[in-house]
């Protein structure tokens, strides 16, 4: 897994909208994060596949609260954009959280501590990993629009998708990457 892993194997791998307060950081425009979308469906609406991959991207959405944990101890000069990018988290993380209690199913709980794909010693490191995360939760959202018949949850996993792919390309462009947009953000292979 090259995401932030949980030290427990998760049974199904595959997490971003912030809040709608715009977040900034040094050098950076402001980023306006999508709000997930009303539900619309009835408790217990969502098909069984695609609640497993919802909870498989609340399970990345967790690592990815965890890294930026970690990241802003290393990354001080970056710490709106920390904060913002944790926050769509968090936002993203809880939304989709209630919408599996909805369905009537157990939402899901963070693990104590996750496994990290890359050594983070200093900004640059911080940085990898948050890019890393993003790309994760990118591949998860993407994973959930692509296993649902619900219009309704393939446009909230649609938007944390975009979320993600924006944060990603946010991070690139802040370690001076390029070209800062990945095609087809979440496509694996």
């Amino acid at each position: 897994m090259t995401s932030p892993q949980s030290t427990e194997e998760p049974t199904a791998r595959s997490g971003s909208a912030g809040s709608t307060e715009p977040g900034t950081s040094a050098g950076t425009a402001p980023v306006a994060a999508s709000v997930p979308v009303a539900s619309s469906q009835a408790p217990g609406a969502i098909e069984e596949r695609a609640l497993k991959l919802l909870r498989a991207a609340v399970s990345v959405e967790h690592a990815a609260i965890w890294a930026y944990g970690l990241i802003s101890a290393y990354s001080a000069k970056d710490a709106d954009l920390i904060r913002t990018n944790r926050n769509g988290h968090i936002f993203r993380r809880d939304a989709a959280n209630d919408r599996i209690a909805a369905a009537g199913g157990e939402p899901v709980q963070p693990r104590a501590a996750y496994n990290l794909p890359v050594d983070v010693v200093d900004v640059e490191s911080a940085r990898q990993l948050a890019r890393i995360a993003e790309s994760d939760c990118a591949k998860a959202w993407r994973a959930v629009v692509g296993g649902t018949d619900s219009p309704d949850l393939r446009t909230f996993a649609l938007s944390g998708l975009s979320d993600s792919a924006v944060r990603l390309a946010m991070l690139r462009k802040l370690s001076k990457l390029t070209p800062f947009t990945t095609p087809f953000p979440g496509k694996t292979g």
